[in-house]
């Protein structure tokens, strides 16, 4: 079974580390990107799978400035 999931992940992108998704958010949000939507079809673009789309929900959420504001 553990060779088994060692063959597996040969085929799976590496991780991506949290920080690398947070600079990428911070970019898109320091070009003027600032629409929700609009952040996580890029960012998910830019990493191509490799980022979950709740983590990077998470992220976005954070970094953006409440609604109103």
């Amino acid at each position: 079974e553990e060779d088994e999931i060692k063959w597996i992940n040969g085929y799976l992108p590496p991780p991506i580390d949290l920080k690398e998704v947070e600079a990428a958010v911070d970019m898109l949000i320091t070009e003027g990107v600032n629409d929700f939507n609009s952040i996580m079809r890029e960012t998910m673009k830019r990493f191509k799978g490799r980022v979950d789309g709740r983590v990077l929900g998470d992220v976005v959420k954070k970094k953006l400035p409440p609604v109103g504001e």
